[in-house]
């Protein structure tokens, strides 16, 4: 399914924050075949624009914090950013953490492991 949503897409529609980034390579370095996994995240990387977490999300960041504290549901702090990245770009989160990601105001987010 992932791999039907990503076909097709021009060249820097699919976007990957580098908080995201970082994840990805942790867990790369982090798992039983190392080699074989940052083989692996090589090649997917190879599909995505990285981009740089803009200052400018930092309001965002703040907001989605504020709001998250004030509703006692708070999410980890890299998935904020993650999100206050997405929602500063006007990009739609794509993930598989729905439920932690919904609660985000004006966050839009897709879930493509579903049909």
């Amino acid at each position: 399914r992932i791999v039907r949503r990503m076909s097709g897409r021009s060249p820097g529609e699919l976007r990957l924050s580098a908080i995201t980034l970082a994840e990805l390579r942790f867990g790369a370095a982090h798992g039983e075949s190392r080699a074989e996994n940052e083989a692996a995240l090589e090649e997917f990387l190879d599909l995505f624009q990285a981009d740089d977490f803009p200052c400018d999300s930092a309001g965002d960041l703040g907001d989605i914090k504020t709001a998250l504290f004030a509703k006692g549901k708070t999410i980890g702090p890299y998935d904020m950013l993650i999100a206050a990245h997405a929602r500063h770009i006007g990009a739609t989160l794509i993930t598989n953490n729905e439920r932690e990601f919904r609660r985000i105001p004006s966050l839009a987010v897709e879930n493509w492991t579903k049909p």
